[in-house]
């Protein structure tokens, strides 16, 4: 018996596999826009809180602000100023986030693309296609390099 929980390991055990088939529970989350859901996207997974943070920071303060940086087809645009290389991509980091992580700038495109190919160009067609979909018939192999975990997090 564990002192801390006061549950056999056999209990524990029970209640994982009881807990299974819960249905999955969200948060309630505070109203975000489409450029944050997006840049949340790419950033914030393996990598740490006040990174994400300070790019999103950075982004709304310098950016967002500053540019008046707010749809889609904006962002397509100050992306393609950038080539779609290892350095132009380490450049669109350091404009869009202060950042050099270039690799979430190549998920990223390929986010914008895929988002514009399923006609979630904006926040209310974010949530209806998300709300709608289906990770093995509308998400999966589509976005190279994400996953199930941050499918869910779109939903």
């Amino acid at each position: 018996m564990n002192k801390k929980s006061g549950i056999t390991p056999e209990q524990f055990q029970q209640l994982l596999i009881a807990c299974a088939d819960l249905p999955f529970v969200r948060n309630p989350r505070e109203e975000t826009d489409y450029m944050e859901d997006i840049f949340i996207t790419v950033l914030d997974f393996h990598m740490q809180g006040p990174v994400v943070g300070n790019a999103l920071w950075h982004f709304s303060e310098s950016i967002q602000r500053q540019h008046g940086l707010h749809t889609h087809a904006q962002l397509h645009a100050v992306l393609d100023r950038f080539p779609d290389t290892k350095e132009g991509n380490k450049e669109a980091s350091r404009f869009l986030w202060n950042n050099a992580h270039w690799t979430r700038v190549e998920i990223l495109r390929r986010l914008l693309t895929f988002l514009a190919s399923v006609g979630a160009t904006d926040q209310t067609s974010l949530h209806t296609w998300a709300q709608q979909a289906s990770f093995e018939r509308d998400f999966k192999g589509k976005v190279k390099g994400l996953g199930i975990a941050v499918f869910h997090w779109l939903q």
